[in-house]
């Protein structure tokens, strides 16, 4: 494919709305914030605008805390896209079985981590077998 085809592709797609001029499409994938330069999932959404994410899925009460400071949440379908959490998806409460994602803003923490898409850790370095934990 020469250059010219492929600039002409890639302006079919983005008029299309698959693709914005950074190259990031509908299927959520990891990227960098052009602000601060951390790592985040970016991905088109059901609204057709480009969002960047924290890459890792919150709990419900960290989508409470999110809707309250004004973030809006999105759940992850990772071979559809990003969809917008609007009240009756989050009346719904089906965060265990889809990952929920706030929306990256500069400066503020990562929400807290959803016990069910953690990686779960089988070994705890320095534990003895029936001892109280360290901490």
């Amino acid at each position: 494919m020469t250059t010219t085809q492929r600039e002409r592709v890639t302006a079919h797609l983005i008029a299309d709305g698959h693709l914005d001029e950074a190259g990031i499409g509908r299927k959520p994938r990891a990227a960098t914030c052009r602000a601060c330069r951390l790592a985040v999932t970016a991905a088109i959404t059901d609204l057709g605008i480009t969002i960047a994410c924290w890459p890792t899925p919150t709990t419900p009460y960290g989508e409470l805390l999110a809707v309250v400071a004004g973030l809006p949440t999105w759940s992850e379908h990772p071979d559809d896209g990003l969809y917008h959490r609007s009240a009756a998806r989050i009346a719904g409460n089906n965060s265990h079985r889809v990952r929920v994602l706030v929306t990256h803003r500069c400066g503020d923490p990562p929400p807290e981590a959803h016990p069910a898409w953690r990686a779960e850790v089988r070994f705890q370095p320095f534990q003895i077998a029936g001892a109280p934990p360290p901490y």
